[in-house]
């Protein structure tokens, strides 16, 4: 295949005229028809963009394939720009969702709080009562200070973990609420 002819065709299969990709590309429509009857060839800049355009490679565009009938319908690959744009293109359109996001977050720091609380509550107590040392009962200081430690970390551990999940909830609900009024406004 030639460059014009794989040019013609993944314009056909992304589904746009002539007249479109020349706008976007700031050309006239003549100089898109003029490459893909293979006439001319484009400027530098212009393959860069038709490449990004069609999520393929410079090279798939400019090196020549050969004529066989499996290449024509075998897709040109895809570059990990494209992914990436179709990534970006979601989160726009799906934003709000990061919601659930935060509030997953949020739960699995809430478990994690409880599990520190129950898993080193057990050790303090232990540490605790008098210990028996020739017959000298020494009472573990300083470990009293340790459990209120403890309690202040997994109640900032709970706080953290109720800010995040206020935090998806707020973010779900006002998303919600952004998209159903834009979704409105688009039907109007």
């Amino acid at each position: 295949m030639t460059f014009g002819e794989k040019l013609q065709s993944l314009r056909q299969r992304a589904g746009m005229s002539q007249d479109q990709l020349a706008e976007r590309l700031e050309v006239s429509r003549q100089a898109v028809s003029r490459w893909e009857r293979d006439e001319t060839m484009p400027e530098t800049d212009k393959v860069v963009a038709l490449a990004d355009i069609f999520g393929v490679t410079t090279d798939y565009l400019l090196r020549p394939q050969p004529e066989s009938g499996e290449a024509e319908t075998e897709k040109p690959p895809r570059g990990q720009k494209d992914r990436v744009e179709r990534f970006l293109a979601f989160v726009k359109r799906k934003w709000y969702l990061l919601g659930w996001v935060l509030i997953v977050w949020g739960g699995i720091d809430l478990a994690r709080g409880v599990f520190v609380k129950v898993a080193f509550q057990g050790v303090f107590e232990a540490a605790l009562e008098p210990i028996e040392l020739e017959e000298w009962e020494i009472a573990m200081s300083g470990t009293a200070g340790t459990s209120e430690m403890l309690n202040m970390l997994v109640m900032f551990m709970v706080l953290y973990a109720a800010a995040k999940i206020a935090a998806g909830v707020l973010v779900l609900h006002f998303g919600k609420q952004y998209i159903k009024k834009k979704m409105g406004e688009k039907e109007l």
